[in-house]
């Protein structure tokens, strides 16, 4: 299943698109999914593509493990 967002968009238009299409899902009575994708093009104000950097190194790929559950949620406590 893909969803795609068009046009330049901010981070914070991103948070609200991205809560309006897992809305859209559980509409369609989707529950659960394995692994998702998330491919965007980082643009400067002049709309022109640019690669991030952290620590000097050219950032191209984020992995974002599931979230982070205690031990209390697991034994449901």
């Amino acid at each position: 299943m893909k969803v795609k967002f068009n046009g330049i968009i901010t981070t914070e238009e991103l948070r609200q698109l991205l809560y309006q299409a897992v809305a859209e899902v559980e509409d369609l009575d989707i529950r659960q999914m394995r692994g998702c994708s998330l491919y965007f093009t980082p643009v400067d104000d002049n709309g022109k593509s640019y690669k991030p950097h952290k620590g000097g190194q050219t950032i191209n790929k984020i992995d974002v493990d599931r979230f982070y559950t205690s031990a209390a949620d697991e034994l449901d406590l």
